[in-house]
């Protein structure tokens, strides 16, 4: 047996062992949700107004200031962006310093609640609850909405954080997820100029697919990636 298969057991039975609960929103989200990424398109999804759930994902709320919206209900954020010395993980700090959200996620953070806080600080981030999502919690994630977990043994078979944030509102009780800004065919970032590939495109588009396949009312306001990958464009 190869060594991925042992480590994709192995990873099967801790969590099996701690059978996580999947994360939910702490009340029923009844409007439609927008899950907003940083790609360098994003169109502000029509009839956007406070009855929607605003979800975003990292140094995404840089879109926010053209839309005039206000702050997000729900933000994700990769553990990197708060500590990593790469200049995406720069950018995005860059972005958020000194703005504000409802409760934020902090993706697979893996040092002491602590330091995290004190991370936040420095960033001068706002926030009016703090919550962390282990690996095992977004397996329980995918496990509540297709009916078994996703294992992240290689970095390609991993979803973005954008899908993450798509599973939580449909575990959440939302009825309609609209993408703006979630391109799985384009390069780069809205916030920089790095030009940086997306690193989870197929997968990416399998589960879209596969959400939209199971009845799940799944859309896009971008125009482009309508046509592109076949998702209902919101109007």
């Amino acid at each position: 047996m190869s060594r991925d298969y042992w480590t994709a057991q192995r990873q099967l039975f801790l969590y099996r062992l701690l059978r996580p609960q999947p994360p939910k929103h702490p009340s029923p989200i009844s409007g439609p949700v927008v899950v907003l990424g940083s790609a360098p398109l994003a169109t502000k999804p029509y009839g956007l107004d406070p009855s929607f759930c605003l979800m975003t994902i990292n140094a995404s709320q840089f879109h926010l200031d053209a839309w005039g919206a206000g702050d997000p209900h729900v933000t994700f954020v990769q553990r990197n962006q708060i500590e990593g010395k790469g200049d995406n993980a720069v950018a995005v700090r860059r972005v958020l310093k000194e703005r504000r959200t409802g409760l934020l996620y902090i993706l697979r953070w893996k040092h002491s609640r602590s330091r995290l806080i004190q991370g936040l600080a420095s960033m001068r981030y706002e926030y009016k609850d703090l919550k962390m999502l282990s690996r095992n919690d977004i397996m329980a994630l995918h496990e509540a909405i297709f009916g078994h977990p996703h294992l992240e043994i290689e970095a390609e078979k991993k979803f973005s954080n954008g899908i993450t944030a798509m599973l939580y509102a449909f575990n959440s009780g939302a009825r309609q997820v609209i993408m703006s800004g979630i391109n799985p065919a384009s390069s780069g970032h809205a916030y920089n100029n790095l030009s940086l590939k997306r690193q989870h495109a197929s997968v990416d588009v399998e589960k879209i697919h596969s959400l939209m396949k199971e009845g799940r009312s799944v859309f896009t306001a971008d125009s482009d990636v309508s046509d592109a990958l076949g998702i209902p464009h919101w109007k």
